[in-house]
């Protein structure tokens, strides 16, 4: 085989030792990364489920499963549900609001100076007005473009890729306590 004319200049302006030595350097830097990669991909190969009940594990599992159902339940909710639910805890805080000042009367007609009547009500329309609350916010966000929820979905996906980095971590460590593992699972060379 014909070498091109570029390569065959190259080869005459450097010596062979040269080209020679590039190669081995080369080589012996790829020899020492070995161990390591060994590591990496024995680590890689141990099932997740060693360390399914860690602690770290466990929770960093259940925050990624929580953010990815969340976003998926965001996309399925619609907008008129949210609305109707808005506008049933609007209802719900002026009932709750006309039924405080009927238990404030209640109360004072019985002669009850703690109005036990009213403070039961008032506290059922603080709660009333919290949930109105909390579902004006949550369709606020789901109002918007199925578009402009990316960042709970990013959100979500760095919850799960930050759970797979500390199983990966905890495989690593694994391996470093116990040495031995690298030479029953040694993985299949290419």
């Amino acid at each position: 085989m014909d070498l091109p004319p570029a390569l065959i200049k190259l080869q005459q302006q450097h010596k062979p030792e040269v080209i020679h030595d590039a190669h081995a350097e080369r080589a012996r830097r790829y020899a020492e990364g070995a161990p390591q990669r060994q590591v990496e991909a024995t680590a890689r190969a141990l099932p997740d489920s060693l360390f399914a009940s860690h602690p770290e594990v466990v929770q960093a599992t259940h925050q990624a499963t929580t953010a990815r159902n969340r976003v998926e339940r965001m996309t399925k909710t619609s907008k008129q549900a949210i609305a109707t639910l808005v506008t049933e805890l609007e209802a719900e805080a002026k009932s709750a609001a006309d039924a405080v000042q009927l238990a404030a009367i209640d109360d004072a007609i019985a002669g009850d100076s703690a109005f036990p009547l009213a403070l039961a009500a008032m506290e059922h329309h603080s709660k009333a007005l919290q949930r109105l609350q909390a579902a004006r916010m949550a369709s606020e966000v789901l109002s918007k473009a199925p578009m402009s929820l990316g960042e709970y979905w990013e959100q979500a996906q760095k919850s799960e890729a930050a759970r797979n980095e500390l199983v990966l971590r905890l495989k690593r460590e694994h391996l470093q306590a116990h040495p031995e593992l690298l030479q029953e699972h040694q993985p299949a060379s290419s």
